[in-house]
């Protein structure tokens, strides 16, 4: 990324428990992926770690690598918003909408 140039980054899940981060610049694009794994993400969701309990959110809500659970799926996103990550509320105002 160049100097000053402000970056935004967007992430997807996808069926085959892939994580993907999107960082964009101007013109320029990076893409990181790396392997979600759900025991994982549950071990520092216990621990209250926000952005493992968003992850479960996504899991729970698409059905990656577990059975679709809308209800539990918002829970996750609670948890992850009152621990400060801000897509966590973003969803979750989505779902409450619904």
């Amino acid at each position: 990324l160049k100097n000053n140039q402000q970056s935004h980054a967007i992430t997807f899940l996808d069926t085959s428990l892939v994580h993907r981060v999107y960082f964009f610049s101007g013109d320029d694009a990076l893409s990181i992926t790396f392997a979600v794994d759900f025991n994982q993400n549950q071990r520092l969701a216990n621990q209250s770690f926000s952005g493992a309990q968003f992850n479960l959110g996504m899991m729970y809500r698409n059905c990656e690598g577990v059975h679709q659970n809308k209800a539990t799926a918002k829970e996750f996103f609670d948890k992850s918003c009152d621990n400060g990550y801000q897509n966590g509320c973003n969803i979750y105002l989505i779902l409450n909408q619904k």
